[in-house]
C-alpha cells in the first residue's frame, strides 16, 4: 500500500452549523492543497458546541440547540454538501454531528466520506456525562470500512476509553481509527501537569499499542484566554509503535504526517516479534474474557438497581405505615 498524508484539525467550532460547514469546506480545501488524503475534525464540530454545555448538568438551551440542528446521516444538506466538496477534492474526511432519524431518534453520529462518497458512519456508545439527555447511544457493532487507502474503524472521543471498542474493530481488520474528540483540560495553565489532557493522550497511545493500529484524535481547540476547563486541543497522529508522531497544541491548527499504514503495522509485529495470527488470537482470548466480565457486570448493575429501588420501596412504605399508626393512635386519644 502506498504512502498516504494524514492531517487531524484541532478546531474551535463556533455555536452555529452553518459557519462550521463554511470553515469546514475551506479548511478541506486547506488540506487538500497540501496533498491530504485522509482529513479528520473534531467531534461535533460541525454542529458546534453551546455556552450552555455542561458536563455535570443538563441544559435545556443544549438539548434544543443539538436537536435543532441535527439532520439524517448521509440524506441531510450538510452532509450532502461536503460529499460533493470530497469528490472534488478527491480528500477522505471524517467528523461527528449530531444525527436524527425518521423516527425521532437523535445520536453523536462519526460520519466518514471519500471521493467515492458517502463510505458509513458510527453511533457513539459511551456517552461521557450529561450526554445520554441530548442523545442515545449507539449499539453499533463497531463497523469497519474497507477503503483503497485501509480499512478504516470509527469512534467517537469516550469510546476510546474502553479498550474493547478498538479492540473489536482490530478484530475486524481495521488498520486506522479515527477519534474526533470534544475533550477538555482541567486548567491550559498546567501544561503537561494536566491530568486531563494526558488522559486524553494515555487512552490514544494505549489503544494504539494494543492493536496495533494507527489511531488519529482530533479535538476542539480553545480561544487564547481560556484555562479552567477549556477544550485542550492536542490533536494527534499516533504510529502503535513509535507513539505520537506529531500533535497540535491547544490552539487551532493542523497537523499531517506521511506514512503507510501497512508498513506501520508490519513493523509493529516485526519489532514485537509475534505474528498477527498469534496477536489477533490474544485479542480474541481478551475479549471473549472481557464479555465475560461484562455480563457479569450487567447482571450486578440489573441486581443493584432492582434491590435499591426495592428497598427504597419498603422505607417510604414503612414510614407511611409508621405515621398512619401514629395518626389512628392519637386520633383514638381525643
Amino acid at each position: 500500500m502506498a504512502r498516504i498524508r494524514i492531517e487531524a484539525y484541532s478546531m474551535t467550532a463556533q455555536a452555529d452549523k452553518a459557519q462550521n460547514l463554511e470553515r469546514f469546506l475551506s479548511f478541506m480545501e486547506e488540506s487538500a492543497g497540501r496533498g491530504t488524503t485522509l482529513l479528520l475534525f473534531p467531534e461535533l464540530s460541525l454542529t458546534g458546541l453551546p455556552a450552555t454545555l455542561s458536563m455535570a448538568w443538563p441544559h435545556p438551551e443544549s438539548l434544543r440547540y443539538f436537536h435543532e440542528n441535527a439532520e439524517p446521516v448521509p440524506e441531510g444538506e450538510s452532509v450532502q454538501t461536503l460529499i460533493e466538496k470530497a469528490k472534488a477534492l478527491g480528500l477522505y474526511v471524517c467528523w461527528s454531528m449530531t444525527e436524527r432519524d425518521a423516527d425521532g431518534h437523535f445520536w453523536n453520529t462519526a460520519v466518514l466520506i471519500g471521493p467515492e462518497g458517502f463510505i458509513g458512519k458510527y453511533h457513539k456508545q459511551n456517552l461521557a456525562g450529561t450526554e445520554a439527555f441530548e442523545v442515545e447511544a449507539g449499539n453499533d457493532p463497531c463497523p469497519v470500512f474497507d477503503t483503497p487507502i485501509g480499512k478504516i474503524g470509527l469512534l467517537v472521543c469516550y469510546d476510546k476509553v474502553f479498550p474493547d471498542v478498538v479492540r473489536r474493530m482490530k478484530l475486524a481488520g481495521a488498520e486506522i481509527i479515527l477519534s474526533p474528540t470534544a475533550w477538555p483540560g482541567m486548567d491550559r495553565r498546567l501544561g503537561s501537569l494536566d491530568l486531563m489532557m494526558q488522559y486524553h493522550r494515555w487512552s490514544g497511545t494505549n489503544r494504539a499499542l494494543e492493536n496495533g493500529v494507527i489511531l488519529v484524535d482530533a479535538n476542539h481547540s480553545s480561544p487564547a484566554g481560556e484555562y479552567r476547563g477549556a477544550e485542550g486541543g492536542h490533536s494527534r497522529i499516533i504510529h502503535p509503535l513509535r507513539g505520537v508522531l506529531a500533535e497540535t497544541g491547544w490552539e487551532e491548527a493542523f497537523v499531517g504526517v506521511e506514512l503507510d499504514p501497512q508498513a506501520a503495522i508490519a513493523e509493529y509485529y516485526a519489532k514485537l516479534g509475534v505474528t498477527e495470527e498469534t496477536h489477533l488470537r490474544r485479542l480474541r482470548e481478551a475479549q471473549t474474557r472481557y464479555e465475560k466480565r461484562k455480563r457479569l457486570r450487567e447482571i450486578a448493575a440489573v441486581n443493584i438497581r432492582f434491590y435499591a429501588r426495592a428497598g427504597a420501596a419498603f422505607a417510604s412504605d414503612a414510614m407511611s405505615a409508621l405515621h398512619a399508626r401514629v395518626r389512628t393512635a392519637r386520633a383514638k386519644k381525643r
